[in-house]
């Protein structure tokens, strides 16, 4: 790391002295420094279409935190930008490299399964956070685009897009049933894939029991991955139950930077590239958009936007 930027002097400064880099409170400053090669953007997602354009122009590769953007306009024009530049643009779903995904993923091409046809993917918690904390930007609408659905859902339904492929109709609904703030607390969606494959998903901020399930069917078993943030995932087939143990990372965003790192140096794409993770995005806009005309959403393929 060769330099940090915050929108204080005081906090970058006491990054850098802890970490190390020189402080910068102007980004465009940081951009300009030509020790650096790549940044990560871990602002508010308001504010990363405009970072990420801005250092793809400046010719620098980028990780962008998720959620991608608030709009899936934004996430065509951060794409777009790093294409014109021919800069590298991946996204923090740390989720496709831990162990157990990735095993997942080859069991699901090995058809241990067979046709996946549904499944069930939750996720729940109790957020309230107050106007004095630093996360309380997750809660203003402006800031976040959205309240679970764009925090730990997005995670997961890049995870489902990176096991199924691509998404083709969304219906939701969701709503701020029990919390003071401007963004949902509660979202139920049922996403149908172009496979068949039909997954319901819950995700929610009112709940002081915590879960993290995420289950998929299919015609010859099943995969229980539940925690999905835990070791364990169970095989199930008629059979009977085979149980694969992993050990995650103990620093879950290590492999994506080792990835992005590792790849870059070789001349090669990273792992996770914004324009692979924009159907993740789209089923996020169609759910909103179904919950608030009632009525289901399809996922056309979309023209990408222009800077």
């Amino acid at each position: 790391m060769v330099a940090v930027h915050s929108r204080t002097k005081e906090r970058a400064a006491a990054f850098a002295q802890a970490h190390g880099g020189k402080p910068y409170d102007d980004y465009f400053a940081l951009l300009a420094d030509p020790r650096v090669d790549a940044v990560y953007i871990a602002s508010e997602p308001h504010r990363h279409p405009e970072q990420a354009i801005a250092a793809a122009r400046a010719g620098k590769h980028a990780i962008v935190e998720r959620p991608m953007a608030t709009t899936v306009a934004g996430c065509h024009r951060m794409i777009q930008a790093a294409r014109s530049a021919g800069t590298h643009l991946a996204i923090a779903h740390v989720l496709r490299f831990h162990p157990k995904t990735i095993k997942l993923k080859q069991l699901l091409s090995e058809s241990a399964v067979g046709l996946v046809v549904c499944g069930r993917v939750l996720h729940t918690r109790l957020y309230n956070p107050q106007p004095d904390e630093p996360g309380y930007w997750r809660v203003v609408a402006s800031r976040s685009g959205g309240g679970p659905t764009q925090d730990e859902g997005s995670d997961r339904l890049d995870a489902l897009c990176f096991l199924l492929g691509a998404p083709r109709e969304v219906t939701a609904y969701c709503s701020t049933t029990t919390m003071p703030y401007d963004v949902e607390d509660s979202m139920a969606m049922l996403v149908r894939f172009a496979t068949g494959a039909q997954i319901s998903c819950h995700f929610q901020w009112n709940i002081p029991v915590a879960r993290d399930n995420f289950e998929l069917f299919g015609t010859e078993g099943a995969i229980i991955s539940t925690p999905f943030s835990g070791n364990d995932l169970i095989l199930c087939t008629s059979g009977g139950d085979i149980r694969h143990e992993f050990r995650p990372p103990a620093n879950a965003h290590l492999p994506l930077i080792a990835d992005f790192v590792q790849r870059l140096l070789a001349g090669e794409p990273p792992a996770c590239p914004a324009d692979e993770t924009l159907a993740t995005y789209q089923i996020i806009n169609a759910a909103y958009e179904s919950a608030r005309t009632r009525q289901s959403v399809k996922i056309e393929a979309e023209p990408e936007a222009t800077l």
